[in-house]
């Protein structure tokens, strides 16, 4: 039986790892990997800065997807300086693992012999609608809007995100 589409996205919204899965399993490899890419330059977009850490990952989702694991390590250096520090869940602190997770799926999107976890997918989408909640609610609104069309169904592939000049 197929979810109704409502339903699904609530439960996107609501972090439901489940329905997540479901989100990503819907897209092929190169797909998922695309969308990382891109919903993270879209997240990056509802911030005034952006670590350059961060700003690569979304470079190499556009480029170079072999350079995923080392865009991995920048990012997973910065939340784990993070973390030390116990930095409050801000939506800076929150884009760190979905950096981390875009950067696991465009790296599993070359079909290394060391991936990362299968379920890298599931876990970008749902650090998507955690950083999503924790914006004010006209840009969660705004930005929950346009994942969700990338991620539930988009029009042309690799066609999801308006960028701004900020990334790479």
């Amino acid at each position: 039986m197929t979810e109704r589409t409502d339903d699904l996205r609530n439960r996107w919204l609501s972090a439901d790892l489940a329905a997540c899965g479901t989100l990503a399993s819907r897209l092929s490899g190169s797909e998922l990997a695309r969308f990382a890419g891109d919903g993270l330059a879209s997240c990056c977009n509802a911030l005034p800065s952006v670590p350059s850490e961060i700003l690569g990952v979304v470079k190499i989702g556009r480029g170079d997807w072999s350079r995923g694991h080392a865009a991995f390590d920048a990012v997973r250096h910065l939340t784990l300086d993070a973390e030390a520090r116990r930095a409050p869940k801000t939506p800076a602190y929150l884009l760190l693992f979905v950096a981390e997770n875009a950067a696991r799926v465009i790296y599993n999107a070359t079909t290394p012999g060391d991936p990362f976890d299968d379920d890298s997918g599931a876990w970008l989408v749902l650090t998507m609608a955690q950083f999503t909640r924790s914006l004010p609610e006209s840009q969660s609104h705004e930005l929950s809007s346009l994942l969700w069309s990338m991620i539930s169904g988009p029009t042309q592939k690799g066609d999801y995100a308006r960028i701004d000049s900020r990334s790479p």
